[in-house]
């Protein structure tokens, strides 16, 4: 008996000094939670993007499988896009098309921007899709925006992609803001400035809802 009160005296001591071991790591685990603020908004971006050259072909059904520019495409756009987000504190986060089938369940955000390639004078028809998506989940998201990018080798054709996908979102019932239209055959210098003009009017749209 008397061996048994030893050993669970020992065990106890063994689990405090763990425990006071913990203690510093759990309080500052604790403390870098609370101090970390929350994003003021959430931005989502949908892509629907060709593969760049060289790299594995998408094997969905329905993928894209163009080549893209190497040097200036939607993948480039969306990832300086995001980072220039997540600069201003605005969590960013970059989807593939393929992967938003449960679209509703996505629309816990503030902005939600189609981004992908102009065809044809209009954005991919993986992205088309979704605007029956959009028109369905409008009245149980009102205040979500949409806007939309898209990725051209002439501009004329990517301001008609924009026109074209813009008012579709608009007969859909979705408030939306202007969409931004990138050159790839254009310099860094000028369409990464366009994107900082794009992420500005975000800005303001999201301040002067309120939201």
């Amino acid at each position: 008996m008397m061996v048994m009160k030893t050993l669970l005296w020992q065990l106890s001591v063994v689990v405090l000094a763990g425990l006071l071991l913990c203690l510093p790591t759990i309080c500052q685990a604790a403390t870098e939670e609370q101090a970390a603020p929350k994003p003021k908004y959430r931005v989502l971006i949908i892509r629907a993007a060709g593969c760049v050259p060289g790299t594995e072909k998408p094997t969905e059904s329905d993928a894209i499988t163009h080549a893209t520019d190497k040097a200036a495409n939607t993948h480039v756009f969306t990832k300086n896009l995001a980072g220039k987000l997540e600069v201003l504190k605005i969590q960013a986060e970059i989807k593939d098309y393929s992967k938003c089938k449960d679209f509703e369940k996505l629309l816990s955000v503030d902005v939600v921007v189609f981004a992908g390639p102009t065809y044809g004078n209009k954005l991919p028809k993986q992205l088309q899709q979704f605007i029956p998506k959009v028109k369905a989940a409008v009245n149980k998201h009102p205040t979500v925006l949409y806007s939309c990018l898209t990725s051209c080798w002439k501009p004329p054709t990517g301001f008609a992609a924009i026109d074209h996908f813009t008012k579709s979102l608009k007969e859909a019932g979705a408030r939306t803001i202007s969409g931004v239209v990138l050159g790839s055959k254009t310099k860094e210098k000028e369409w990464d400035k366009k994107i900082k003009e794009f992420v500005s009017s975000l800005v303001k749209a999201l301040e002067k809802t309120g939201k």
